[in-house]
């Protein structure tokens, strides 16, 4: 697990603490802190300090040519050694049965990544007010049928909760492909090519490099476990 930080002292103590009561055998945590001024490699440092499937990686400056969230996880990266990669936003919150859930369910389902959108906590008036319209015009952009059809070219994933294989990854050329790239230049791109942004709500394919399939589910731990329990009924 990959999480990226910068500033973010409000949110990577709630987030850290959820991702290692992962209920889950074998883990690592690479947890980035991206110069920040607060008091974030403080907090980071600290886990470090009491868990060993934590580490930390202190970036302390961005290169030129480079976004700090694409450098960021190529630091991150160098320290990583599973098979898969899963990349993960500082400010959420993960039930301790996500991680077995989506792993479970990427295995079965023998899928080259994964994708899952978390429920969201909307307490401000404007949150309250925008993010609905926009999670609707992202389902009407991208409908869930279509996104999981297999060889489909229409493709959605959540930079929040990127679950990916490594392999299909290094061939799409990683973040380093895309490196100096914001998500509103690189949207286009990646449904393209399949190339990762690695920013929020990245619109990532893989399609020229995906042998089997991508899937992208809403509603997080329930949509996973309620899909297996109907085909495991099945057989």
């Amino acid at each position: 697990m990959l999480v990226p930080a910068k500033d973010e002292e409000e949110n990577i103590e709630n987030c850290i603490k959820s991702l290692l009561a992962q209920d889950y055998p074998n883990f690592e945590i690479i947890a980035i802190d991206d110069r920040s001024k607060d008091r974030t490699l403080e907090i980071l440092k600290s886990f470090e300090q009491k868990d060993k499937r934590i580490k930390v990686v202190e970036v302390k400056e961005l290169p030129e040519g480079y976004t700090g969230k694409n450098h960021a996880l190529i630091e991150g990266l160098k320290h990583t050694k599973g098979e898969w990669l899963l990349f993960i936003d500082a400010d959420t919150v993960h039930d301790p049965r996500t991680l077995a859930a989506a792993m479970n369910y990427a295995l079965k389902k023998d899928l080259d990544s994964l994708s899952v959108e978390p429920q969201f906590e909307w307490n401000r008036f404007f949150q309250k007010l925008t993010f609905p319209i926009l999670a609707l015009g992202t389902a009407c952009m991208f409908p869930i049928f279509t996104v999981n059809k297999k060889g489909s070219k229409v493709t959605l994933s959540n930079g929040q909760y990127l679950m990916v294989k490594r392999e299909v990854y290094e061939a799409c050329g990683g973040h380093e492909k895309i490196k100096g790239k914001s998500i509103d230049r690189a949207q286009d791109r990646c449904r393209e090519t399949g190339e990762q942004d690695g920013h929020g709500s990245d619109k990532t394919e893989f399609a020229k490099n995906k042998k089997n399939g991508c899937e992208y589910l809403p509603f997080e731990l329930e949509c996973m476990e309620k899909k297996q329990d109907k085909e495991e009924n099945r057989h």
